[in-house]
């Protein structure tokens, strides 16, 4: 029903109900209570570890758990390292929109399915993988270049010590 989308209103509709409210209101949710409410008690590892595992275990989605998993882990990176709950909103915008554009062209279908994917899936799927990848570590790279030349603010309890002691 949500992603049955015919015209570019229905489009943008979808786009904003699907992927980017969600990712304000779980990423308000989980790197900003959630981590900002642990984070006063346990180290940065710690928080972002429970916090991750929270996230991926209140999707109700067995098969993608780890996804979850590590992606949570990449939102609650960005948190900490830029100071910012907007980049991890950011991201989870990108991530969320990429499914619906993935949806929107026939790439890949709403509802899990447990027929065998064919190989032009596979490589479409491994292409947006790679560029989710590219995406990722530019971010990175990005994330620590404004770290080391003082632009971005990193005060949650934990984050400095664990640098100081590497």
């Amino acid at each position: 029903f949500l992603l049955g989308f015919t015209n570019p209103l229905d489009m943008a509709i979808i786009v904003f109900v699907v992927a980017f409210t969600p990712a304000v209101a779980e990423e308000f949710l989980f790197r900003g209570f959630f981590m900002g409410a642990l984070g006063l008690r346990l180290s940065a590892a710690a928080t972002l570890t429970i916090t991750s595992f929270i996230f991926a275990f209140l999707h109700f989605h067995p098969y993608g758990f780890l996804p979850l998993l590590v992606l949570s882990f990449y939102f609650g990176y960005a948190l900490l390292r830029s100071g910012s709950i907007l980049i991890p909103m950011l991201l989870h915008g990108i991530n969320n929109l990429v499914s619906v554009l993935l949806v929107f062209f026939g790439i890949e279908t709403p509802e899990f399915s447990t027929e065998a994917i064919s190989y032009t899936d596979f490589t479409t799927s491994l292409f947006a993988l790679l560029v989710l990848t590219v995406i990722a570590v530019v971010f990175v790279f990005g994330v620590e270049y404004g770290h080391r030349n003082g632009y971005l603010n990193t005060e949650m309890k934990g984050i400095d010590d664990a640098e100081d002691n590497a």
